[in-house]
C-alpha cells in the first residue's frame, strides 16, 4: 500500500515538473516570435506563454517563469532574438524581470477566485442533485466564468509588469547620464503594446478555459 502511494507521489510529482518545464520552454520559444517597433521594443509571443502557463498551473506558472528568467541569467539563448544575461540587463530587461510579479499577481487572483468556484459548484451540485443537465450548464457557466477571470488577472498582472518595466527603464537610462520622461517611455514602451497584449490575455484566457474543461 505504502509502495502504491509513493508510486503516486512520485508520477504527480513528475507530471508536475513536465508540465513547469513545458512552460518554461513555450516561453524560450515564444520569445523568439517577435515583431519589431521603432522604440526599439519589440512585439514577442513571449507574453502569451507567460499569461498562459500562469493562468493553467497557477503558482507552478510562477516557477515556470522563474525558471525561464534563471536560465536566461546563466546565459541561456531564452530571451526575444536569443539574447541571454545582455537582454536583462538592458533598459528593456525590467520587462522580464517584471514578469515575475505579474504572474504571482495573475496567479494569486485565480487562486483567489479557484476556491469560490469549487464552492458554489459544491452547493450547485447539492441543489440539483447531480442532474446532467444542470452539470452541462453549470459546466458552461463554470468555462465563463474562467475566461473573465483569467483575462481580468492576467490584465492587472500586465498592469503591473507595465509599472516595473517602465521604472526601470527610466532608472537605467538616468544611471547612464541621459534622462527620459514618463510619457516618452510610456509612448514607446507601454502604449503600442496595450492592444496586442490584450489580444494575447484574450487568446490565453480562452485557451484555459480548454484547459479547464479537459482536467
Amino acid at each position: 500500500m505504502q509502495e502504491k502511494i509513493k508510486n503516486r507521489a512520485y508520477a504527480s510529482g513528475a507530471k508536475r515538473l513536465a508540465r513547469i518545464a513545458l512552460f518554461t520552454a513555450l516561453t524560450a520559444v515564444c520569445a523568439q516570435i517577435s515583431i519589431p517597433l521603432p522604440g526599439g521594443v519589440p512585439i514577442t509571443l513571449q507574453t502569451l506563454a507567460v499569461v498562459l502557463a500562469t493562468i493553467v498551473l497557477r503558482f507552478d506558472g510562477v516557477i515556470a517563469v522563474a525558471a525561464y528568467i534563471v536560465l536566461g541569467l546563466v546565459g541561456v539563448p531564452v530571451f526575444s532574438k536569443f539574447g541571454a544575461t545582455a537582454s536583462l540587463v538592458s533598459p528593456t530587461g525590467g520587462y522580464i524581470v517584471g514578469f515575475l510579479p505579474m504572474a504571482a499577481l495573475t496567479a494569486a487572483i485565480c487562486e483567489f477566485f479557484d476556491g469560490k468556484k469549487r464552492a458554489a459548484v459544491k452547493l450547485t451540485d447539492a441543489q440539483n442533485n447531480a442532474d446532467e443537465k444542470s452539470r452541462r450548464e453549470q459546466k458552461r457557466r463554470n468555462a465563463r466564468r474562467t475566461f473573465v477571470v483569467s483575462f481580468i488577472a492576467a490584465t492587472l498582472g500586465t498592469l503591473v509588469c507595465y509599472v516595473f518595466g517602465t521604472a526601470w527603464f527610466i532608472e537605467l537610462y538616468s544611471l547612464k547620464g541621459t534622462e527620459k520622461t514618463v510619457s516618452a517611455v510610456l509612448s514607446a514602451c507601454v502604449l503600442p503594446f496595450i492592444v496586442p497584449d490584450l489580444l494575447k490575455i484574450a487568446l490565453a484566457s480562452y485557451l484555459a478555459t480548454l484547459f479547464s474543461r479537459i482536467r
